[in-house]
Formats: C-alpha cells, structure tokens, sequence
C-alpha cells in the first residue's frame, strides 16, 4: 500500500517573490493569485474559497499490487527442447512444477512409459492404476508436504534407450488425506525419446554368412534388421572390406571368400542424415548344388563311375563323403561344419550286394 500526503498551510507571513508564486501554483490545484507591493507590506494570497485556518490535510491514496495467483498445475522437464530428450539425459531429468503437496495428501513425479503396442495418452485426472494398463510406471519418492519441483524422475529400472522415437509422459501425481481418495494425475507433460547417437534408431542389426554366386542385395531383407518407433530408411549403400562403396547389385565369386560387406543405410526420424549401419555379410564359399559337383572323394574305394565299392563281408557299410570338387575349381571339405553342407547318408547291404554300383552324392542347399 502507498500513501501520498497532501498538507496545505494558511496564510503567508513574508513576502512572496514571483519564483514562490511559481512554484505554488505547479504543486497545486487551486487557483492563486499573489500581490507583491511596493512599499514592502506583507503580500497576501487568496484563492477562489474562503479563507481556511491552518490544516494539516493527510489523504491515503491506496495502490493495490498484490497480483492475481495462478493456481494451475503446471509440469515441464528440464533439458528437454522442442519435447525431446536424449535417452542419456532422460535417465537424470528433473521437472520444473510449481505444485505444491496438497494439505493431508501424498504426492510424487510419475514417468509412464507406453508398453508394447499402446498408443493412448496421459491425461489430466486420470487414475494411476488404469494408466498403469497402458504404460509401465517410474515413480518418485513419495512426499507429504512441501514442493515437487526440482524432483528427480526415478525410472524404477525402465530403460530410456528402450523408447527411443517414444513419447512418455511425466506427471504430478497426488493422492488425497481420505480413505476413498486415490492416486490421480494433476499436470503432465509429454516428452519424445531421442537417441544418443544415430546408431541408436537401429534397434536390431544383423551379421549373417551368405555362400558366394549371388548378388548383395539379395543377401538381405527387411526382416533382418529393425529400427525404433517413427524411424524409416531413406537410402542404403553397400562397403566392401575397404570402406568403398560397392552396388549391391554386384555378384559375389569365389574372389569374396571370407570378405564382409557392411550395409549402411539414412534414416527418417533419426538425429540426422549421417549413416547407420544396418549390419553386414560374411562371404563364405558356395552352397553346392548336384549341377555344381564335378567329383567327389569318398573314404572307401570307388568303381570306375566314382562310386563306393566294398568286398563283400556280409556286413553293412556306410560310406562318407571326404570332399568335393566343384566345377568353378573350389573344393570342399565335406566333414567340415563350417561349408554347410548336407548330404544323403549312404548305406551299402554286403549282405544283398543291395545298390552297389549306384551310389552317388546327393546334396542339398
């Protein structure tokens, strides 16, 4: 509150000099008119009322400052722009509320995360237990009394990296002083989950050997990788062991045994136009087929024809592939694991002479 004070006074006992009159009449509303004679005589001031004896007027004037309390409940998160955050400083972020805990009541921040499949928001009023139907829940320490903001979001073990390209949703949470009261939301915020880094918007790469004879695009599918929510592939290259770029219609040879071939791809959605790698591909040698034999070593004597063939003992024998000659000049170690591959088992009966004569590999892809 401010006073203004305003004292007038009577008449005046000296002589008034014009810088007086002056003076007079910009500090005052009433009209005056000042006399200065000659011979010296007390001038005398009048004013369009009567003469009034020596007062001393104090009038308050009241200013009112006092300003209208916003009582809505606001929520934000610190160190998010544009509602985003990275999922690094999501893991520490605080909020900016100017809620207060109510008389009587309990209050907390809440982070809820969307689960699998949910696509519905956070609002206003709404009960923590049906959000928790919908969303994972992070919550806070719990407080009786004082201020919410500055509070430290707890993800109660959620991962922030794992809703990169998500919106969750921070929310003051309170629950009233009587028995019937539940927990409610009173403000919320939405914030998106940015990665780190745009190695992040790959959710799943992949690291696959392919044999040789085909070209690289080939080689991969939309199934063998996976990116985050709202991320798409605008482009992909292909690098070959060197970092060079290489068209992914190329055919690999035999040349490409153990090469790797790097597919990187720009992303929609992610921090930026920088590339990501997709995963890569492992050069191995070719999956044969029977057109592609052009002999075989068995770990028995063989016929003319190349087939196995016994004495007869009376006994069953169960030839085995030892390698296998390809057309293309490669050969295969048939026992190794690593070459993938399949062969029909071939059983010879000494004791019928069954088949012999007939044997012959036959692989499969």
């Amino acid at each position: 509150m401010t006073k203004i004070k305003n004292t007038k006074k009577g008449m005046a006992k000296k002589t008034l000099s014009m810088s007086l009159v002056v003076a007079m009449l910009a500090t005052s509303n009433v009209p005056v008119w000042a006399a200065e004679f000659s011979d010296g005589t007390d001038a005398a001031a009048f004013t369009s009322e009567a003469e009034a004896p020596v007062v001393d007027d104090t009038t308050d004037v009241v200013v009112d400052n006092a300003q209208n309390v916003d009582t809505t409940a606001t929520i934000s998160v610190n160190g998010a722009t544009s509602n985003k955050i990275s999922a690094k400083a999501a893991e520490t972020m605080t909020v900016t509320t100017n809620w207060n805990v109510s008389n009587g009541a309990e209050a907390c921040i809440n982070v809820f995360a969307p689960k699998d499949g949910t696509t519905g928001t956070v609002n206003v009023d709404d009960e923590n237990e049906t959000v928790k139907q919908s969303f994972n829940e992070g919550y806070s320490d719990i407080k009786r009394s004082g201020s919410l903001n500055g509070t430290t979001v707890n993800w109660r073990g959620i991962n922030p990296a794992d809703y990169i390209g998500k919106k969750v949703y921070v929310a003051v949470t309170e629950k009233g002083a009587n028995a019937t009261d539940v927990w409610k939301v009173k403000a919320v915020t939405a914030v998106t989950i940015t990665g780190n880094k745009n190695q992040d918007y790959v959710k799943t790469s992949f690291s696959k050997t392919e044999g040789w004879g085909t070209t690289l695009d080939s080689l991969v599918s939309a199934s063998d990788y996976a990116l985050v929510n709202g991320a798409t592939v605008s482009s992909t290259k292909w690098y070959d062991p060197s970092g060079n770029e290489v068209k992914g219609t190329y055919t690999t040879t035999k040349d490409d045994i153990n090469k790797v071939y790097t597919l990187k791809a720009v992303l929609n959605g992610a921090l930026d136009n920088s590339e990501v790698t997709l995963g890569t591909v492992t050069i191995t040698t070719k999956v044969p087929t029977s057109t592609d034999i052009l002999s075989v070593v068995w770990d028995c004597a063989t016929d003319a024809a190349g087939n196995p063939t016994f004495t007869y003992d009376g006994t069953a024998h169960y030839p085995k592939l030892r390698t296998i000659s390809l057309k293309d000049g490669s050969v295969i170690d048939a026992a190794s694991a690593t070459t993938e591959i399949t062969y029909t088992q071939l059983t010879v009966d000494q004791a019928t002479n069954a088949n012999e004569g007939s044997l012959y590999p036959t692989l499969l892809q």
